[in-house]
Parts: C-alpha cells; structure tokens; sequence
C-alpha cells in the first residue's frame, strides 16, 4: 500500500534527558518521532526543593510546535537531585535514605513514597513537587506525561498517589495533558493500575505505560499474554524497552528474544494503529559501522522494532483496506439506527454496500434455497419450456445490493443449462425511504438485468395491503413469495427490529405457506468486557446534547442517560474477558399450529375483502386479525472463571485466536499468595475488572434441510467463535454498566437481560432492553452487583 505503515515511536537517553532540543535534533535525524525529557520542579523551598543550580537551556531553544507535539515529560529523581534541608525533619524508618538516593531504574519511586511520609512537610512538599512538575508540562502545551510505577509494597503511598493523582488527572483533562504510569509486566503492577483507576474515579487521561526492562524467561510466555490481553483493556497508551532488555545477534545488532518477539507482536496487532514505541537507555549495541548507531547510538534499536511491525503477521492486521475505513471508529461510540423511524443517508448505504463478504454469503444462500427449491418441485412451471417461476420479495432493498445478490445467485442457478434458463424470477424490492426508491428506480431503467424482473414498491414493508401491486399478490396465491431476503439485522441481532420487520411481512400474507425467509435464524450473543477506554467514553456522552438535531447548544443527556444506551463501536482498546454465550434466538417465517393458522388465513382473507374502488375494507385489516407474536425475551447468562480472562477473544471483534488462547492456557497461572496482594485491594493478577457487556450475533441465512445436504449453509456471525473474517458491516453493541464490577479470582460474571416492548393504539411502539450484572463467589454469594439499567425503556429504546 502507498501509504506507510503506522509507527510511531520515541526515545529517551537518561544523559540527554535534561535536554530535550538536542536530543530531539538527533533523534529526528534517526527517524524517532518524539523525545522524553525530565519535568524540573518549580517549587522554590521546602524539605525537598530541589536543586535548582542547573538552568534548563531547552526552554528557549524550541519553539512551542515541537514542545506539543513531539516532546513527552517525565517525572524522574536520581541520585543527587533532592537535597534535605534537614535531616532532623526526615524519619528514617520512614524511607527518607530512599528519598534522597532516588529509585535508580524505578525513577521517581521515592517521589511516590514521600507521599505517604507522616512528616508532614516532607509529604507536602513531595506532593507540591510532583504537582509542579505537571503544571508546568500544562504550561509548555507537554501532551503526556511519564509518571512513576505505583509502590505496590507500600498500600499507603498507593492510597496517597490515587488521592493526588485524582486531583491532577481533572486538572490536566482542561490541557489535554495524558498521564502515563510506569507499568511493569507482572500481576501485581497491572492490579495496583486497575485499583488506583478505581479509586481515581476511571479519569479518561490516565493510562498506562508498559515497561520491559527485564529478559523474559520461555516458562512465563503463557502468563505475560494473559497480562497482556487484561492490560489492552487498561487504557494502554505506550510501551517501552530497555536497552538492556536486548540481545546480540551474531552481527553485534540489537534483537528481542523469542518471548518478547511475540508479546511485542501481540501488542501491535492489538494496539498497533494507536500505540507509542519508546526506546530507553544507554546504547548498549555496537553494530559493525557507524551508520547503524545512527547520531543518538540507537538507530539500531528503532529499525529492528520497525522491522517487528512490518512482519507479514502484523501487517495483515493493520494494513488492509479494512483497517484503514475502521481507523476512524475505533473506540467511537455511536447510538444504534433507529431504521424504521429514520431513513438512512446516502452515505451510509455506500458504506454497507462495499461488504466484501456479507453479499456473497447472501447469494449463495439464496443460490443454495432456489436449487433445494427445485429439488423439492416447490416452483410451479411457466411456460413450454419447462422454466420455474420463482418469487422473490426482497424487503428493505435499500440501494439494492440485497437484489443484485439474488440476480446473481439466480444466474449461477441458470448456468447449469446455459442453453435453457431453467429459472424465471420475479423480484419484488420494497422500500420505505423515498430517496432510496428514487436510486432503485433509476438502477431498474439503467440495467437490463432488472427489466422485466424486478419491480420496485415504495412502502413500510408491514403494511404490504395498503400498496396496489402487493394487495394483488396477496389475493393471487400463486403470486406470493417463495423467498423472502433481508437485511434488518442489528449488531445484537434482533436491536434494529428485525423480528418486527419480518413479522409483519408475514402477518400481511404476503408469503407461500413454503416460503423460505433469509435469513432463517439469528442468536444474540453476550460476553463481558473490560474497557477503561470504552467506559470513559460512554461517561462522556453525558455532555452530547439529548437530541442531536439540537447541536452543541442542545440540553446535556445526563450520565443517567449516557450509561444506560446501548452503543455499537469497534472495540480497540478493550479485552472480552470470557467466551461468547448465546441469549436467544428469532427465526423465520414464524410457525403457528394449524388450528391457529386456519383462523389466520380466513381473518386475513376477510381482512383483503375490497370495496368498489379497490381499497382495503375499513373495517379490519390482516394486522388487526392476526395475534402479535411473542418478541419479548429474558435470558439470565453465567460466565464462570477463566483463567486466561478470554485472551483468545482479543477485543471481542474479530476471529476467535486459538494460537493466544493455546499459549495462555499452556502455562496454569500459579496460586495467589499474600505477598502478591495489594493492601486494600483483591488479589493481584487474576482478577479482573468488567467494564459492560459486548452484544454480538450468528445468523443462519440458509440451512438445507434435505438429507444429506446438511453442509450446504450461508452463515453470517460477529460472534469472535464464528465471525465470518472479511465482514465488516456490524460492529459489536457495547451494553455499559454504571460502575465497573470488580471480579475477584475464582468468582462468576452472571449478565440477566431482558428484551422489552410495548404497543400503542396508532400502530407505534417501542422495543428496548433492560440489563443488570452479579459477581458471584465460589459459595454463590453474590460479591456485588449493578443497578438495573434503562428500566422501562426510560433513557432507551427503539421506535416502532
């Protein structure tokens, strides 16, 4: 492709890092995209001022475009920095040796631990210093910040750091400035994040920097990927390596060891549209010539990290021409359609319409239904060449993709006699949004294929009798549909009504009592996801207007509102953390016991009685005499633990990854032991946090039912255990809870959701969910559990 691969990567060498314009100078020339520097302090006195001796030249050297864009701060003490004003005033026991000595590779441990001293001047005075440090990266327009890792031995100053931290994440979400934790790649560092977002309220700014500064042992590669898969959800923005965390290949060049290589290439097919690459260091590799050091002695570590991400295995995933229309959706929340009370945009039908997938499984399930038809001498003879006459309906014709399908899979019917069309079809499309009719229409007069085929009609698809020509199909038996196709289904499946759509085509008697409905079935999917991203952005939602025709001045939804509303989004940031479970399942055409159907056929034949002029007698109609089926569900889903928190689902879009899963499961994770808790907190590494639910489908279009022919199927799924690889019309519906539900180690996730509707007198209504979550102990004790959401339909639903 033309365009180069995303990348973007910075550097940080601690002799420079006081420096930012020359390394900056220097790496630039390399090919790195942005430096790391230290944040000096401004405060001016106190038990730990620091030592201001040394003028920052920096500061007037770069012109603020580049402080805001290729300059990342970071909150660093070393040996020397900090000077105690008087011993006396520091506490030994306290840590205050540690303070002064600085954290060496651990940078601004001390800083964090100071924090929780009970001197009260060194506690302020620590927290004033790492205040300022912040400010003044707000100041120099900074866009992230590097803080230090949190002290997971020391629960006081992990509750002090998430008290102050709480404070300086709402101040920097006015400056835009990110915050970066130091992150460790071990249970008890992922823990102390996912605890201390907790208590800082789940700021949106606050994410994770991911370290690798240690060499991997083979033995822990099944254990790192499922830290892995739990840190994707963890808002993680960057990951670094240290220099010594490299080996030497035969020709003195930098390269990771096996382990790192496949974490750091799941790290990238997961997160690599969006994550930071940073280099840390002094080079400790000296390839044969000095063009390979490059100016700042590290270009060899850059160019072997590229080389990692334009791997085959990395490149498939974030280089296609899928990847390039999802880069704007990601992690992008938006309301589900409203496709029965809104008509869709021009715009948004060229987008389905470019599916590479979706219509070919359609055509060969229509394909596949039209050869068991004839099989079946379901199709009357029409005229003296033996020819089959087939009805098709096409409801919801949109732009008519769904009709260029059957047109196609019609052709590959007639291909087996090319010197005889064994199949006559007649295509009924229908459509309700008038400027999509005016489209179909102007295809019907451009295409010879549709003359004399195909028949576009202009209306709701459940008030089939108020259009003349489906009135006329409806009274001639053998006029009426041998196959009904459709395109109503919604990310959850049945959320965009298509159960409702289908049933009041069926309801008009408009349909074969043989009739063959695609698609035949479709299941609704469920699985719990951790997502600080996800959860943030459905809490930001409270500030879009109520109704978006009001625009930016229109009044705020609420948070109420904001988190209970189903969204679809393209998960990116964001862990499935168990397998999907189905909810329930709509098939089609309903099936009613004779008696019931005997009664609906006379009412229906009562109901098309028609009066001089041809309109439907006013007195009752085929939807007033037949019953409404039953569309309500309720399903009560239980996802028991799982070790490996479903790493093998990834984001929960996309296939299924039995290769992650294997190596996850290949390693037990060992037992928890009490020094592996964090005070104050569950036990570290094998909890998780769950964020809300992801809503997926699997959709059977067509299933054979003659003997033998069981493998003859069209199938169309989201679900991550059946997705159909290609397909991108349907992202996943992400349900959220009000607050995350924090699930301890051995504990069960159990989702109850209903599907709710009511009915009003003028035909209308509404369809919507209601949704709540347990956490359930090893003795099923429930742990803790979650508000009902959207009772009543109050925040959502959909119109009818």
């Amino acid at each position: 492709m033309s365009e180069q691969p995303s990348f973007v990567a910075g550097i940080s060498i601690p002799q420079r890092s006081d420096d930012a314009a020359s390394l900056l100078q220097l790496s630039r020339n390399d090919g790195y995209d942005f430096v790391i520097t230290d944040l000096p302090s401004t405060v001016a006195s106190g038990p730990l001022a620091p030592n201001n001796g040394s003028v920052r030249k920096d500061v007037t050297s770069l012109e603020s475009k580049w402080w805001s864009t290729s300059v990342v701060g970071q909150v660093a003490v070393r040996a020397g920095q900090w000077e105690a004003e008087s011993e006396s005033n520091m506490h030994s026991e306290d840590g205050a040796a540690a303070w002064a000595e600085g954290s060496g590779a651990g940078a601004g441990t001390a800083l964090i631990e100071a924090l929780a001293n009970h001197d009260t001047r060194v506690r302020l005075s620590a927290e004033a210093n790492l205040k300022s440090m912040v400010e003044w990266a707000s100041h120099m327009s900074i866009p992230a910040v590097i803080l230090p890792p949190i002290p997971t031995k020391n629960p006081a100053a992990a509750l002090s750091y998430a008290r102050v931290l709480s404070n300086i994440a709402l101040q920097c979400s006015a400056t835009n400035v990110q915050l970066w934790i130091r992150t460790p790649l071990t249970q008890a560092a992922i823990e102390a994040f996912d605890l201390l977002h907790r208590r800082c309220d789940g700021p949106s700014n606050l994410g994770v920097l991911l370290c690798f500064h240690t060499q991997l042992e083979p033995a822990q590669a099944g254990m790192s990927m499922v830290l892995i898969h739990k840190s994707v959800g963890s808002n993680l923005k960057a990951v670094s390596f240290v220099t010594s965390t490299f080996l030497t290949n035969k020709r003195g060049y930098p390269t990771l060891s096996k382990s790192h290589q496949i974490i750091f290439t799941e790290l990238l097919r997961r997160l690599g549209r969006t994550l930071r690459v940073i280099v840390e260091g002094t080079p400790m590799h000296h390839p044969p010539t000095a063009e390979a050091n490059g100016l700042t002695g590290c270009l060899a570590y850059l160019q072997y990290l590229r080389h990692l991400r334009s791997r085959q295995e990395v490149a498939q995933i974030l280089d296609t021409e899928e990847s390039l229309l999802e880069a704007s959706y990601l992690d992008h929340l938006q309301s589900p359609l409203q496709p029965l009370g809104d008509n869709l945009e021009f715009q948004t039908y060229e987008t389905f319409e470019r599916d590479p997938v979706k219509y070919q499984r359609y055509k060969l399930a229509v394909e596949l239904a039209v050869r068991d038809g004839i099989a079946m001498q379901k199709y009357p003879r029409v005229d003296d060449r033996g020819c089959y006459g087939v009805n098709v309906l096409v409801v919801g014709a949109g732009r008519g993709p769904l009709v260029r399908a059957v047109l196609s899979a019609l052709a590959a019917v007639n291909e087996d006699e090319p010197s005889n069309a064994i199949v006559r079809p007649k295509i009924i499309a229908i459509e309700k949004n008038p400027a999509a009719v005016l489209y179909l229409r102007s295809l019907q007069s451009r295409e010879p294929s549709w003359a004399n085929v195909v028949t576009v009609v202009e209306c709701d698809m459940r008030r089939a009798t108020s259009h003349p020509i489906l009135r006329s199909m409806i009274s001639n038996a053998p006029a009426r549909a041998d196959i009904v196709v459709s395109e109503l289904l919604g990310s959850f499946g049945d959320n965009e009504l298509s159960p409702e759509c289908l049933d009041g085509v069926q309801r008009c008697g408009i349909l074969k009592d043989d009739c063959v409905s695609i698609p035949q079935s479709y299941t609704s999917f469920l699985a719990p996801v951790s997502s600080m991203r996800l959860h943030s952005e459905a809490r930001a939602q409270a500030y879009s207007p109520s109704n978006p025709t009001d625009g930016p001045a229109g009044q705020p939804c609420g948070t109420l509102r904001a988190m209970e509303t189903p969204y679809v989004v393209r998960p990116h940031a964001a862990s499935q953390t168990h397998v999907e479970k189905p909810c329930w399942d709509f098939n089609h055409p309903k099936q009613v016991d004779e008696e019931k159907e005997n009664g609906i056929k006379s009412d229906a034949a009562a109901a098309m009685s028609t009066t001089s002029n041809g309109n439907i007698n006013g007195s009752q109609s085929v939807e007033a005499v037949i019953l409404e089926p039953d569309n309500e569900r309720h399903i009560r889903v239980s996802f028991s633990y799982d070790q490996t928190h479903g790493a093998g689902s990834g984001c929960g879009y996309g296939s299924f990854d039995s290769a992650v899963a294997a190596m996850a499961t290949a390693m037990p994770i060992p037992p928890v032991t009490s020094s592996d808790n964090i005070a104050g907190g569950p036990s570290c590494g094998t909890a998780v946090t769950v964020h809300g639910f992801l809503g997926t489908f699997h959709s059977t279009l067509y299933q054979s039912p003659l003997p033998g022919n069981e493998g003859n199927s069209s199938v169309i799924s989201i679900a991550p255990t059946t997705f159909s690889v290609g397909m991108f019309s349907w992202f996943p519906v992400y349900f959220p809870l009000r607050e995350p539900l924090h699930v301890p180690t051995g504990s069960t996730v159990i989702c109850t959701m209903w599907r709710k509707m009511d009915r009003s007198d003028d035909g209308g209504g509404r369809v919507w969910y209601e949704w709540c979550a347990e956490i359930v102990g090893k003795d099923d004790d429930v742990i803790s559990a979650s508000h009902l959401h959207n009772p009543g339909g109050r925040s959502y639903h959909v119109r009818l």
